[in-house]
C-alpha cells in the first residue's frame, strides 16, 4: 500500500518509501526505492533473481545478503547515494556453480558515504559445494600495513567458502 511502502507483483517486492525496515528472508526479485534513509535489512536474506536499487542505499545493518547462482544486481549509476553498504560484520555474498566474475557494488557510510566497488574474477577453482565469495568493505588502513603514510584509507574483506583452491 501506499502508507507502508510493500507492493508485491510478478515475483518482486518492492520497498518505497522512507526508511524502510526490509523483512529477512528469501526473495525472487527485491528492488529499494528510497525517497529518503536507508533501507536496512532486519535479518538475513537471499536474493536469487535480481536486485534492483532505483534511489537510496540498502544498509546491511549487520547481516548477510546471499544473491542465489543466478542472481544479478542492477543499479542505475551507482554511486555513494546508491549503493549496498556492507561494513563491520554485514556481508555480500554471491553463490558460485563454476568460475566467473562478480561486481560487488558495496561502500560505507564511515564519516561521508563513500562508493568502494569491488569486482571479484573467479578464474580457476573446484569443488563448488555450497560455495560462495563474501565481500566487505572497511573504511581503515589494514592492520597488516605498518607503515606511517604509504597506505589506502580502506580496503575490502574477501572470502570464499566451499571452493577449492580458489585463484
Amino acid at each position: 500500500g501506499t502508507s507502508n511502502g510493500l507492493a508485491i507483483a510478478t515475483g518482486t517486492v518492492v520497498y518505497y518509501g522512507s526508511s524502510q525496515t526490509v523483512a529477512a528472508g528469501t526473495y525472487e526479485n527485491l528492488t529499494i526505492t528510497q525517497s529518503t534513509g536507508d533501507a536496512i535489512l532486519a535479518g538475513n536474506t537471499t536474493v536469487n533473481g535480481v536486485l534492483t536499487i532505483s534511489t537510496g542505499l540498502l544498509n546491511l545493518n549487520g547481516y548477510t545478503l546471499t544473491l542465489g547462482p543466478a542472481a544479478a544486481i542492477s543499479i542505475a549509476s551507482p554511486s555513494a547515494g546508491r549503493m549496498i553498504i556492507a561494513t563491520g560484520t554485514s556481508q555480500v555474498r554471491k553463490v558460485f556453480t563454476a568460475t566467473g566474475s562478480f561486481l560487488f557494488p558495496i561502500g560505507d557510510v564511515t564519516g561521508t558515504a563513500d562508493y568502494a566497488p569491488v569486482t571479484v574474477n573467479l578464474t580457476a577453482a573446484s569443488g563448488f559445494s555450497s560455495a560462495y565469495i563474501g565481500v566487505s568493505v572497511t573504511d581503515s588502513k589494514h592492520p597488516s600495513n605498518s607503515s606511517a603514510s604509504n597506505f589506502i584509507s580502506r580496503y575490502w574483506n574477501v572470502i570464499s567458502s566451499g571452493i577449492t583452491a580458489p585463484v
